[in-house]
């Protein structure tokens, strides 16, 4: 799903929750859309160099702007997209995110998330080893949780957003944080 179709006369405005150093921006370039404006949203202003010359080398057309997913410095409904990617494990209130995400999409808006999670239910263990390392994992890794169940929590603000493709993914080799799911919803 889509919000609209890029036109030569209008961007297709997307937003980047969580920018950082602009490890998507290849992504964006090779993702085939002819006429794309990013914002890059970063807590940290040290990214905003990484982030402009990851921009630059992939040819994107980008603006860096500070801030945080709970307080976006957007108007509402000014953005067609929105792109976050491990970002809802360290903020503080992850309602509070989403409310603010749907707040700058466009009606029918697109939302695409990835995020590491809790493991599954089947994985005792590995959710035992999670809960236990994440007091750790918050003071070492800026807010990082390692036992958030992000997915059910999208799924959950029904009333922002209709998850319309979701799946959980395990990466084994990276132990706690293996576990991830990805999904798209629309703005309701």
């Amino acid at each position: 799903p889509a919000s609209r179709k890029a036109s030569a006369s209008s961007p297709l405005r997307v937003l980047e929750v969580g920018v950082g150093a602009g490890a998507n921006m290849a992504a964006f370039a090779r993702s085939g859309l002819p006429n794309v404006d990013l914002v890059g949203i970063d807590p940290n202003p040290y990214m905003e160099s990484y982030a402009e010359a990851a921009a630059e080398a992939n040819n994107i057309p980008f603006q860096f702007t500070l801030g945080d997913v709970e307080n976006l410095p957007l108007p509402d409904a000014s953005v067609d997209a929105v792109v976050i990617t491990l970002v809802l494990c360290s903020v503080p209130d992850q309602q509070r995110a989403l409310k603010e995400i749907r707040r700058v999409l466009k009606p029918g808006g697109t939302f695409f998330f990835w995020e590491h999670v809790h493991a599954d239910e089947k994985d005792q263990l590995l959710r035992f080893q999670q809960s236990v390392m994440s007091p750790l994992q918050q003071t070492l890794a800026d807010g990082c949780h390692l036992e958030r169940e992000t997915l059910d929590v999208v799924k959950e603000a029904s009333e922002l957003f209709n998850v319309v493709d979701s799946k959980r993914l395990d990466f084994p080799g990276l132990w706690l944080l293996g576990p991830h799911a990805t999904g798209i919803a629309v703005a309701v």
